[in-house]
């Protein structure tokens, strides 16, 4: 037990520390490629999706509640019940919220109020993130599991090589 904590405790604070130098490293990168205006519509698109996040409804701490108490009295039929229904229910608000980033993409100019110079782009990267939020509310449901089975350190390793890498590919 006493591991565990230890483990799951490090492994945060490395997570912690390298999305911080992540940030202040590759901040500067994407604004000066992509200009000021461009990086004012990247936000204004990042802001939207991180509203959108909150369609979640608060599933996600109750799935790492209930797979934990599951885990514990180690009723796989729980889990079972817990798995299905959770990435059903997230899998329909990822729909939800790659339909509305769809709406962006198709209306950008009056959605979101900005100047026809970046409209192209701006098309393109509202469908990615809504690719991403597709993706990201089911992945939700794993990510869950392993806090609610107190895999943090697992967690917190894959964090750690997603964030090296997307700056990696961000850079290049």
């Amino acid at each position: 037990m006493k591991k565990s904590i230890l483990l799951n405790s490090l492994s945060g604070g490395v997570f912690f520390f390298v999305n911080i130098i992540v940030a202040f490293k590759i901040s500067p990168i994407v604004v000066h490629a992509l200009g000021n205006n461009a990086y004012g519509a990247w936000e204004i698109l990042l802001s939207v999706q991180s509203y959108l996040i909150l369609l979640d409804l608060g599933i996600v701490p109750a799935i790492v509640r209930f797979v934990a108490r599951a885990a514990a009295q180690d009723d796989r039929e729980q889990l079972n019940r817990i798995l299905t229904s959770s990435l059903f229910f997230l899998t329909l608000v990822g729909l939800a919220g790659f339909l509305v980033m769809g709406v962006v993409a198709a209306f950008p100019d009056r959605v979101l109020n900005l100047h026809a110079t970046h409209i192209d782009g701006i098309r393109v990267a509202a469908l990615l993130l809504g690719l991403n939020l597709l993706v990201q509310f089911p992945a939700q449901v794993f990510v869950s599991f392993l806090m609610g089975m107190q895999r943090h350190y697992f967690l917190n390793a894959l964090r750690i090589v997603l964030a090296i890498t997307q700056a990696v590919l961000t850079w290049l």
